[in-house]
This record gives structure tokens, C-alpha cells and sequence, in this order.
């Protein structure tokens, strides 16, 4: 009987290191996860920045007609 308590145990204690190392998993797929949104967002703001350089060299050449009007 007592063998096979000892086997049940150590069944029960390997069954445990496995589900820590899957939650561990999880945890570095959640971060990676975070990283791309992260980086999502990143390449976002790099968007917008880039629009308003746009827009600003769009003002520049309006300024220049109104010039060459003159």
C-alpha cells in the first residue's frame, strides 16, 4: 500500500510541475502579446506624425502660390 501511495504522489507532483510550466507559457504569451500591441500602437503614432508632416509641407507650398501671386 504504501509503494503505491508513494507512486500516486510523485504522479501528482509531476502532473503539478506541467501545469506550472504551461501557465508559465501563458504568462510569455500574454507578454508577447503585449509587446505587439505595444508595437501596433507605436507604428500608429509613427501614422499620425507622418500625416501631420504632410499637411505642414501642404500649408509651405500654399504659402508659396500666394507669393508668386504677389
Amino acid at each position: 500500500m504504501q509503494e503505491i501511495l508513494a507512486r500516486l504522489r510523485h504522479q501528482q507532483q509531476q502532473q503539478q510541475q506541467q501545469q506550472l510550466q504551461l501557465q508559465q507559457q501563458q504568462q510569455q504569451q500574454q507578454q508577447q502579446q503585449l509587446q505587439l500591441q505595444q508595437q501596433q500602437q507605436q507604428q500608429q503614432q509613427q501614422q499620425q506624425q507622418q500625416q501631420q508632416q504632410q499637411e505642414q509641407q501642404q500649408q509651405q507650398q500654399q504659402q508659396q502660390q500666394q507669393q508668386q501671386q504677389q
